[in-house]
């Protein structure tokens, strides 16, 4: 095989909509299935299918991303001839100096897309949750003699519109494109998955940022439709984009269900930091005499004594007795307290629920008052480092937000659809 594209990864989105997991990281950086995090997926795809030049694109709140990322050694990525290298912005006086797009973020970067002699580019996004042997896709694009390749995936009508939507002729090319629309013209999506020939991204990089133009769906694809050859790569496994509270639990239940879903972390060679300091020498798990765990995953350092169904717990998870765990996903060193029950709870880390706490088994069809678009579907949502004090009930549909402590809670009874916020002290 020829030489592989160098590839950019883009990871400097907020993840607005994942709320209160995504106020103090970035989204890629978001923990998924008790020890990974969701950017893993995209490295390990990179490592996986023989990419030798990797660059990551950082922006919104770093730190976390940095660190688990290090040198790149857990995929392998550090080595004379393999590099994994974090790109931040390259910050100056100005607002404009920060990535205003993801066509913008690559432009940005010509000098480590320059360094190589690879002909062709590979662009990904950090935040999506699938398994692909990108050599297949880079084999397409050099049989079809492509100029760009976009992989695409069917999707309903409903969620078209979150979509760019491709056109395509019956040998794949790609004779129509819509970013987003109101009205789709297919059901083909776009994964943001992008192979392009090296000469013609500068091209036409330096031609629609000189107009203002900045994304690649958006703006890139567009412009090169009439000039330029663009194929289709058909995908057809398990993809999704989590970028929603509701998509990232449904596709934490999938990783509990792999022969339904088809999400098969064992099977997909996913690698992860395995050496980070919140991973670095736990314990082997625990379980009480009277522990109940059915179909969920339960990562080391954790001790059970209560019951967990259909739950995924991180490192570190104390289930205390009689405590009853349905439906959630429990980040690193969350303790739920004696004879309480949750059920559909997302709780970030270091979260501590006292004792005799009732959450979330009511009020599921009660959206969230001050974030109705992020909580809607009966999820509750426990920030980091938060307290829950003894003998409370909080409903569906609920927001604790970060650093909440005992004495924020102006009652013991939180309603479906309410948020308690440290910041104003205040129950709304």
């Amino acid at each position: 095989m020829a030489i592989p594209p160098v590839c950019v990864i883009l990871a400097g989105g907020k993840g607005t909509r994942l709320s209160a997991l995504a106020w103090h990281r970035a989204k890629p950086a978001v923990p998924f299935c008790g020890i990974f995090r969701l950017i893993d997926f995209t490295l390990s795809n990179s490592a996986n299918s023989g990419l030798m030049r990797v660059g990551i694109l950082t922006q919104y709140l770093p730190l976390s991303l940095m660190d688990h990322i290090n040198d790149g050694s857990p995929w392998d990525m550090s080595a004379r001839n393999r590099e994994m290298r974090i790109l931040p912005p390259q910050e100056g006086a100005n607002a404009k100096d920060w990535y205003q797009g993801t066509a913008h973020a690559i432009y940005q970067n010509l000098d480590f897309i320059l360094r190589g002699n690879e002909k062709e580019v590979m662009i990904l996004s950090g935040d999506h949750i699938y398994h692909m042997d990108y050599r297949q896709m880079i084999e397409f694009h050099r049989e079809k003699n492509a100029d760009f390749t976009i992989a695409t995936i069917p999707v309903s009508p409903t969620d078209a519109k979150r979509f760019g939507i491709a056109v395509t002729d019956n040998e794949n090319r790609i004779i129509d494109f819509q970013e987003k629309p109101d009205h789709p013209k297919s059901l083909l999506g776009s994964m943001g998955i992008y192979i392009i020939e090296r000469n013609i991204l500068i091209s036409q990089l330096e031609k629609i940022i000189c107009q203002g133009k900045t994304d690649i769906g958006g703006d890139l694809v567009p412009s090169m439709l009439q000039s330029h050859k663009i194929f289709a790569f058909p995908f057809d496994g398990y993809w999704r984009d989590v970028g929603t509270l509701e998509s990232y639990w449904q596709s934490s239940m999938d990783a509990l269900d792999a022969k339904l879903s088809g999400l098969a972390l064992t099977q997909w060679n996913l690698r992860t930091n395995i050496f980070s300091p919140e991973m670095i020498g736990r314990p082997p798990v625990q379980f009480g005499v009277k522990a109940n765990v059915n179909k969920s995953l339960i990562s080391s350092g954790c001790l059970i004594e209560g019951a967990v169904y259909r739950s995924i717990l991180s490192p570190g998870v104390h289930v205390e007795k009689d405590a009853v765990v349905e439906d959630s996903i429990l980040f690193h060193d969350v303790t739920v307290g004696k004879h309480s029950r949750i059920h559909k709870v997302i709780a970030d880390k270091n979260a501590i629920i006292g004792s005799n706490v009732m959450m979330g088994l009511e009020g599921c069809d009660i959206p969230n008052q001050t974030y109705p678009d992020h909580l809607n579907t009966g999820i509750t949502l426990l920030g980091k480092n938060i307290d829950i004090p003894d003998d409370f009930s909080i409903q569906s549909n609920c927001l604790i937000i970060n650093n909440v402590k005992l004495d924020n809670y102006p009652s013991k009874r939180i309603a479906a659809g309410e948020t308690v916020d440290n910041r104003t002290q205040r129950h709304r």
